[in-house]
């Protein structure tokens, strides 16, 4: 789940979006562009293109595959891996492999991208994007919006740390206050 929601955030920092939201956001429905003002595929192309969308999917599924193995090591750590230990890791990295292949290649992702864009912007919005992206400041946002991600995604994860103690505990203080109440023989309240 890690691993989809980081290629989810990489993926969505490529094309601009909003790291902060787009992460705790819940899904909104797709506001449809009249078709009248609905960009053209090309256009979408293009500044997918500038965007560099595509390097991103390739980057994205080297990160896929690093954290596998560092999923791996970490469950791992303190086994003697034999020959054939080995070979179901490398068996396990080929389906994997193989997964990412399907859903991390520019022609599986593709449409997906010209849809939600047709459906998102304007074609006066396609080409004002075009044009930021086009220049010095647009290229700075494209080189370093994945390490913007990088760090957030570290950050947040530096957040939750401090934070899972304090729900746990909260969890934790509610059952034993329910199930306290339960041992007494005492009735829920309603509501």
């Amino acid at each position: 789940m890690k691993v989809i929601a980081t290629a989810l955030l990489m993926l969505s920092c490529a094309s601009g979006l909003a790291i902060a939201q787009q992460a705790a956001a819940p899904a909104a429905p797709i506001a449809s562009v009249p078709a009248a003002d609905r960009p053209t595929d090309d256009s979408i192309r293009q500044l997918m293109q500038i965007q560099k969308t595509q390097n991103v999917l390739e980057q994205v599924a080297k990160q896929v595959d690093a954290q596998f193995t560092a999923t791996l090591n970490q469950q791992l750590q303190n086994k003697t891996l034999s020959d054939d230990d080995r070979q179901r890791i490398e068996a396990a990295r080929a389906r994997l492999k193989a997964i990412i292949g399907k859903w991390l290649t520019w022609e599986s992702m593709e449409p997906m991208y010209l849809k939600i864009y047709g459906d998102t912007f304007s074609q006066s919005e396609i080409d004002s994007m075009i044009a930021f992206y086009s220049s010095p400041a647009g290229q700075a946002v494209v080189a370093k919006l994945p390490l913007v991600a990088q760090n957030t995604i570290a950050a947040m994860h530096e957040q939750m740390k401090s934070l899972m103690p304090q729900v746990q505990q909260i969890a934790k203080d509610a059952a034993t206050e329910i199930n306290s109440q339960h041992s007494k023989g005492a009735k829920p309240s309603a509501g």
